[in-house]
């Protein structure tokens, strides 16, 4: 059969180096805590990290005892030496109660290691694949997880070391991985000793995303990250992928959002594999189709030039090839830099292509010619304080979260007037209890909750819906940014909280929030709202349930975000942009509410999983609403049934005048009952 070029589906490819390099890490360096900020899993549990002692009982001890509970377990510097399946779970013997909501954090992503001991039995045979470490689910519908799958992954974080499967291992997998909504990687190096093992990262029992995994290594295995089935998301960044033996990324039916990714390798085989499901029993499910959207990316094959693609787009004749959206991505080393339905491509980059037609106001309806616009991408700022005399605990001030009834406000004011740098809260029994609203400024430069739980007092400020009141209110200060992270921001008690905001950014300080997880009862009015000249905002794995207000012109760089419409009012977007840019790598959302409406602002989604969940009444509600904005959208509309999907994708014009591009077979892709759409692009009213 004679092969098919792609010269006029890529008519953007062209023999450039990528804009920026992919792939390069942070350096994380190492990470200190206050003693009451962790759990030393060496001082309480025992653990040696000396290389040669069996760790496991220790390591496996230390997780029974404390996942479900929102614990950070500290490992200092050392080599950890296992023998058996570290695993998420209360009963080992009995490999059951799976549970979540655990952190990980290492000294240093280098030397801070969790090692599997050579030539184990138990690890021997890739066709019944072992895990050194495998996270959980908590119980979903009141029912335990055989497998420790589920929907109900929260909080499962893994903070700077390395997971190393040793030599003579080939069923070895690194980390099989569930984590859903708050969870993720950050800093993290994973090694096969002698290359053998079926993959680094392995993610295919449910609840796989949404979740972030950054500036994270992969050297050795079948498969770097291996990913399978259609919910709900993840989102990747600065990912290097080093000498995989079957393929680097290999992903089927689910939404990945990819940027500076880079693959260095030894063998012929493809970087990014897009695969079919094969296992199919309904045309209905949303499941059909994978969604891959890459960016800023860097393939290299070393040694002789390989034959094969360096990306995979695979397809038949019966089933409709997975979806695309790519740009700026280098090639070397490869002779064909992609395959796309049969049809390859030659070149040495990508600029931009998109796997099937564009829709909007501003496209050509080309694949070759989408005529699209980016927004500038900034990278998050990054800090961690390791002077432990600039930490101050809110609890030396007489904040107690192991107190139900007690009110924390005043105190944890005067830590945040202390002049201390870094503000923590030790994770107690409980929450913290916040009845008026706490104000950040001066010389506080960090706020971090080690994923401790805020709760709103019976009595407070935040009650009439009328005035609105924030919990959190960052004013003017010291240092050019600020940093808000590891909390659990709710109304548990279920407080009267209708004019409630959990963030007011009023000041032209950098802000970045970071792992943040905004749960259930939070009946608030906003999670976010911004004042008028308001600096940058950095999100990073943030998890919210209630409305984001823009209201004033800002610029905002967001990487996994999930806001769901459980609070949401009928006939409210779940967020109003007015003005200023809205860039967006993964977004999950949740719930029958249009996701984003946009009066004269530039908003770039790069990856989205729209889930309704439930039937949307209003058959023309528009999934976005463009008033004289640029929208530029790559995502899927994931759905079992057809009345759980939207029929108006974009509604665009202006509030008196509108016109909608809606579900036509024409326009966009079936994926299951829902829709997908690999680009969409509107540069305002003409």
């Amino acid at each position: 059969m004679p092969t098919n070029y792609i010269y006029i589906l890529i008519g953007l490819l062209l023999s450039l180096q990528p804009e920026t390099s992919a792939g390069q890490a942070y350096p994380s360096g190492e990470k200190h805590f206050p003693a009451t900020a962790v759990i030393n899993v060496r001082e309480k549990y025992g653990a040696k990290g000396d290389g040669s002692t069996d760790d496991t009982q220790a390591i496996q001890q230390a997780i029974s005892e404390n996942i479900g509970k929102d614990r950070t377990l500290y490992f200092p510097k050392g080599t950890y030496l296992v023998t058996q399946p570290i695993k998420w779970v209360h009963i080992v013997e009995q490999d059951s109660l799976w549970r979540a909501r655990l952190t990980i954090q290492g000294q240093s992503q280098k030397e801070t290691i969790i090692r599997l001991k050579d030539h184990l039995p138990e690890f021997s045979n890739p066709e019944t694949p072992k895990a050194c470490l495998a996270t959980g689910s908590n119980k979903v519908n009141n029912k335990e997880s055989k497998n420790g799958g589920g929907i109900n992954a929260f909080n499962n974080l893994i903070y700077d070391l390395t997971i190393h499967t040793g030599n003579g291992n080939p069923g070895a997998v690194a980390l099989d991985f569930v984590g859903t909504n708050l969870a993720g990687l950050r800093n993290v190096t994973i090694v096969s000793g002698d290359g053998e093992g079926v993959a680094g990262i392995l993610l295919k029992r449910q609840g796989a995303g949404p979740c972030l995994f950054k500036n994270v290594t992969i050297r050795g295995f079948d498969y770097g990250i291996d990913v399978y089935g259609s919910e709900y998301s993840q989102t990747y960044e600065y990912i290097t992928l080093k000498d995989q033996k079957k393929a680097s990324i290999r992903n089927t039916s689910n939404v990945l959002s990819l940027r500076k990714i880079r693959s260095e390798n030894k063998n012929a085989v493809p970087v990014i594999l897009n695969a079919r499901r094969k296992d199919l029993k309904s045309a209905k499910r949303p499941d059909n189709y994978g969604l891959i959207t890459l960016l800023d990316a860097e393939f290299v094959k070393n040694g002789e030039p390989a034959t094969i693609s360096a990306i995979v787009n695979e397809s038949d004749t019966n089933t409709q090839a997975g979806n695309l959206y790519i740009r700026n991505v280098g090639v070397k080393g490869y002779q064909r830099t992609m395959e796309n339905q049969g049809a390859v491509a030659k070149g040495s980059a990508i600029k931009e292509f998109v796997s099937t037609s564009v829709n909007g106001s501003a496209s050509g309806n080309r694949a070759d010619k989408p005529e699209t616009f980016s927004l500038s991408i900034k990278e998050t700022p990054q800090f961690h304080q390791n002077d432990l005399t600039q930490w101050a605990s809110v609890t030396d001030f007489g904040a107690s979260a192991d107190d139900p009834n007690g009110d924390d406000t005043q105190a944890i004011q005067e830590a945040l007037n202390s002049g201390k740098e870094v503000i923590f809260f030790p994770k107690g029994k409980f929450r913290y209890v916040i009845s008026k609203t706490l104000v950040i400024k001066g010389n506080v430069r960090q706020l971090i909750g080690m994923q401790s739980g805020i709760d709103i007092g019976g009595k407070n400020d935040f009650s009439d819906s009328t005035q609105i009141a924030p919990v959190f209110r960052f004013e003017q200060g010291k240092h050019d940014t600020i940093y808000f992270e590891r909390f659990n921001l709710s109304d548990e008690r279920k407080s009267p909280f209708w004019g409630g905001v959990f963030i007011e950014h009023a000041s032209s300080q950098v802000l970045v929030v970071k792992d943040i997880d905004n749960d259930v009862y939070a009946r608030g009015k906003y999670f976010y709202q911004n004042t008028k000249g308001a600096g940058d905002l950095f999100l990073e794995n943030v998890a919210t349930i209630m409305p984001w207000n823009f209201a004033y012109a800002q610029h905002v760089w967001a990487r996994q975000l999930n806001p769901e419409a459980h609070f949401v009012p009928l006939g409210k977007p779940i967020i109003t942009q007015k003005g200023g840019s809205l860039w967006i790598l993964g977004l999950k959302t949740e719930g029958p509410r249009t996701v984003l409406e946009s009066d004269q602002g530039s908003v770039e989604v790069l990856g989205g999983f729209l889930y309704p969940v439930k039937n949307i009444q209003n058959r023309d509600l528009p999934a976005f609403i463009s008033n004289k904005a640029k929208l530029k959208l790559t995502y899927v509309v994931n759905a079992y049934n057809p009345a759980a999907s939207y029929t108006s994708m974009v509604s665009n014009g202006n509030k008196s005048s509108r016109k909608s591009i809606t579900t036509d077979k024409k326009q966009f892709s079936n994926r299951g009952a829902g829709t997908a759409v690999p680009l969409y692009i509107t540069t305002g009213e003409k």
